[in-house]
Order: structure tokens, then sequence, then C-alpha cells
């Protein structure tokens, strides 16, 4: 599968560098170059990707603030010379961070880790354990933590932070639930109230309005009940 790129980058060597990388790799398509936030901004209005490759140090927006404003991200891998941002970086589910200069070899190991992009189609999780084994970076009490996605029981919303139920642990990290409807796999994630989302391979049961875990029983809202269902079948 072919995954198609965006550079967002205001320097032409650093343009040129990355340019170059992509296509030495055969997986990877540049789709476009932009110079600052705001053509990307409307690059991305008319034109869907799976990877931005995106330099913090743009003019007039930077590049945290232009990934903030973004309802529906594409992944995302930092590209800076500025190393001490990579706590914010994890905070914003940015899959890699790169600091200049970028060596290939680095580069390689930072797309490595999409090689399937979140925008892939979605399939049943029984069918598919592609994403079993996959891992993110949650950010606990001040500290960064490799957490398995096979591990997660279900996502309990928390005003601007959420519960991350696991099978030995809850962890109260930042981030609304829509946040992390769009950072966790939808193969694997779904929502199942306003409140909660459950992973699909802890489902033992539906009782009712009530979704059963190993962590007990949830609620099912009725505007989320179809997509369950249909998720399900």
């Amino acid at each position: 599968m072919t995954i198609s790129c965006l550079i967002v980058e205001d320097q032409a060597p650093a343009q040129r560098v990355l340019a170059r990388y992509i296509d030495d790799l055969p997986h990877l398509e540049l789709a476009g170059t932009c110079g600052s936030a705001f053509e990307a901004m409307a690059f991305l209005y008319d034109r869907q990707i799976d990877l931005m490759f995106l330099d913090l140090n743009l003019p007039r927006l930077g590049g945290f603030d232009f990934l903030r404003t973004l309802a529906r991200p594409p992944n995302v891998i930092v590209t800076t010379a500025y190393p001490q941002h990579a706590l914010e970086g994890f905070d914003l589910a940015v899959i890699d961070y790169l600091v200049k200069p970028i060596s290939f070899d680095r580069f390689i190991r930072a797309v490595d880790r999409l090689r399937t992009p979140a925008s892939s189609d979605v399939a049943a999780p029984e069918k598919s354990n592609e994403n079993s084994s996959r891992e993110i970076f949650v950010k606990v009490d001040g500290e960064i933590r490799r957490l398995a996605l096979v591990d997660i029981l279900f996502v309990r919303a928390e005003g601007d932070y959420v519960t991350i139920v696991t099978q030995s642990a809850k962890l109260f990290v930042p981030g609304p639930l829509t946040r992390w409807e769009q950072r966790l796999p939808a193969q694997q994630f779904v929502r199942i109230h306003k409140s909660y989302m459950v992973n699909l391979m802890h489902i033992t049961r539906i009782a009712g309005s009530t979704v059963v875990t190993g962590a007990g029983g949830l609620p099912i809202g009725r505007r989320y009940r179809e997509q369950l269902m249909q998720r399900l079948s």
C-alpha cells in the first residue's frame, strides 16, 4: 500500500532532504509540499493524506498550534531542530519526532512506525489482529509510558482527561474522549456512549443496554447502539 505524504516546512533545504527521502522509499508518495501552516490548511481542505511531515518553526502559526486546529489530522511525524518539545508532541499523538539534521536511517525507522496508515480500510477485529500488537505512548504523571493497545479494556471520559482502564491498571491521562477516539484505531475501538469507548477484543457479551467486559459492565448509549451492532455483526 502506498502512503501519501505531505511536507510542511518553510526551509527549502529541509524540503529537498525530505522529498529525496520520500522518493527513495517505494511505499511512500509525495502528495505536496507547503511552506506554511496556512498553505497546509488549504491543501488538506481539498485532499486527504496518510502522513504529514511537520516542522514546528513555521511562520505566523507554529506546527503544534496548526496541528491543534485540525479536527481530524493525518498521521504526523514532527521534524524540528528543537528536541525539547518532544513531550508536547506525544500529547498530540504524533507518530515520531525527528531532530534535524535527519539521517536517512532514522527517517526510515520513523516511517516504519506507520506502515499501516490510520486511514486504511476498517476490518472486523475477529478477522484481523493487525493492530493487536501496536503500542501508543501516553503521558501519566509527567512521564511518557508505552502502552500496548491490546491491554486496554476501555476508555472513560473525565472532562478534559480520560481514564484508560487496562487489565492491570487505571491511567488518568490528558485529552478529551474525542481526541482519543481519533487516536485509537477504529479497527479495534468503538464509541458506545458519550463517556465510553471499548476495545472490541474484550467484549464478552451484550446484555440489554450493557456491554460486558472483563472489567464489568459498561452502558450503551442509544445513539451509539446501531454502530456497535454493525461492528459486531
